[in-house]
């Protein structure tokens, strides 16, 4: 008989650089923090940030729960609890990794200040850096925190200490910082948007520079606010060891016969990107848009109609292989081909509103033009004039934000002011577009095209003869390559 000799595999404190590189954006972070508090039943989250001279913190606060000592010291445990417990319902968790994933992917320090009703706030602080260059694994319990009476009557309070922030080689500026809240509030309006509109939950976003909070907008991809004719146009109940899935296919309301505060609430993150499948997790938005990846289905202008809701329990975590960071699922292979004929179903549907509806006497051509310029030339009896070419698609899709009055003053405040003796005596340098900036000029020009209704081969001869995308052919080939299926 063979003996077996026992030895340590206790993780190296390594492991916590591992979960700090979990693939965290800072939007998906912040959510996975959120989470936390709509478990703990809370109605209002604040999410702060402050820049200090050597130091920036971000912080999020909430009325929810709270938690005693125990359970505070428990969550600073990676994985302290059995992924295969039953969860509540309006539990979202599941891996008991999100809090320390997320906060290491974003900070040094971690502090958690948490007080229940009628208790007394406690306060745990995770160091990373102190874990890691002592090699052990242990958190601190401190007998106050400067922040903790920002809590009321029960709550917790997640702050993350020396925020760093990934691909941003500066220091963090007001415009970054703006540009960060943005796309914060975008996300979190999307990812926490039937809970806000269904559940009354409140998120905040507060500046350190203004004692006005943001609040946070819940958007629903199925309804518009004003214009009421999506159409619910199937709902069914898939099966799969005993738990029901809900799936509720929708067609919108075709764009161009929205107001413009429609059309950008339908808008969201952009018609293409926000077609396809909507899967919730309870009511947490974890896969926004998308075909996923089934077989033969592919992103086409003409399905920008079809919008796809699919509810899924926490018991069902196991059969869609939700990961930690609630930012992924796999469909199940024994419904592959039933997630894919209902996409079928939706994608029909809105090609028949995009042909039929949108442009019932057929569609849109876009008249054959010589080149397209910025600029147009004419002549006067004082010489040759330049003059804004209002024809140019760029131009006309930010005009139409303007009152005609707006655009009169823009156009001749710019033309009135070109340094023409300037460049004829230096010389101009030709400035380009780098190629992120490019590639969103591309996409947006393509999308407000055919929001009007161009057909696909008509928005490819216009933009490869207009400026500035005709000196960029390898972006434009590029681009449409991918609409060859």
């Amino acid at each position: 008989m063979f003996m077996k000799k026992t030895f340590s595999i206790n993780p190296s404190t390594n492991m916590m650089d591992v979960l700090g590189h979990s693939g965290y954006t800072f939007d998906a972070a912040i959510a996975d923090i959120i989470d936390n508090s709509i478990t703990a039943h809370a109605k209002n989250v604040t999410i702060y940030f402050e820049l200090k001279k050597d130091n920036v913190i971000v912080y999020i606060l909430d009325d929810g729960d709270g938690m005693d000592v125990d359970k505070l010291h428990q969550c600073m445990i990676p994985a302290y609890q059995d992924i295969n417990d039953i969860r509540d319902d309006d539990d979202l968790g599941r891996y008991s990794l999100g809090l320390k994933s997320a906060s290491k992917s974003f900070c040094n320090q971690l502090y958690v200040c948490s007080k229940v009703k009628n208790g007394k706030p406690v306060t745990v602080e995770l160091d990373f850096e102190h874990i890691k260059k002592n090699n052990v694994w242990e958190a601190f319990e401190l007998d106050s925190f400067e922040f903790e009476n920002e809590i009321e009557e029960h709550g917790t309070l997640v702050l993350w200490n020396d925020v760093i922030f990934k691909n941003t080689s500066t220091r963090l500026d007001d415009f970054l910082v703006y540009d960060i809240f943005e796309k914060l509030e975008k996300s979190l309006s999307h990812t926490f948007g039937k809970y806000i509109l269904e559940d009354g939950l409140n998120i905040y976003i507060k500046s350190y520079k203004s004692s006005e909070k943001i609040k946070v907008a819940g958007w629903d991809p199925f309804y518009l606010p004003t214009n009421k004719n999506t159409s619910l146009i199937s709902n069914k109940t898939l099966k799969i060891n005993n738990k029901s899935i809900d799936i509720n296919t929708y067609i919108l309301p075709t764009f161009s016969n929205l107001d413009k505060d429609d059309q950008e609430y339908m808008m969201g993150k952009g018609l293409i990107e926000q077609q396809g499948f909507y899967i919730y997790r309870n009511k947490r938005l974890i896969q926004e848009g998308g075909w996923l990846s089934l077989p033969t289905i592919s992103a086409d202008q003409k399905c920008a109609y079809a919008r796809i809701e699919v509810k899924i329990g926490t018991n069902l975590d196991k059969e869609f292989d939700v990961n930690f960071s609630k930012c992924q699922i796999n469909i199940p292979n024994e419904l592959i081909n039933s997630f894919t004929e209902i996409a079928q179903y939706a994608r029909k549907n809105s090609r028949k509103n995009y042909d039929y509806v949108k442009n019932p006497s057929g569609k849109a051509t876009i008249k054959k033009k010589t080149d397209i310029k910025v600029w147009k030339t004419y002549k006067t009896e004082d010489g040759i004039k330049l003059a804004i070419n209002l024809e140019h698609p760029v131009i006309q899709q930010v005009f139409e934000k303007l009152t005609p009055n707006e655009v009169k003053k823009l156009t001749n405040l710019i033309t009135k002011t070109i340094p023409i003796n300037m460049i004829q005596t230096q010389g101009g340098l030709e400035e380009k577009y780098n190629e992120i900036d490019i590639k969103e000029l591309i996409k947006e020009t393509y999308e407000d095209l055919a929001y009007k209704g161009f057909d696909l081969a008509s928005i490819k001869k216009q933009m490869y003869k207009t400026e500035p995308f005709n000196m960029y052919i390898d972006e434009l080939i590029e681009f449409f390559d991918k609409f060859e299926v």
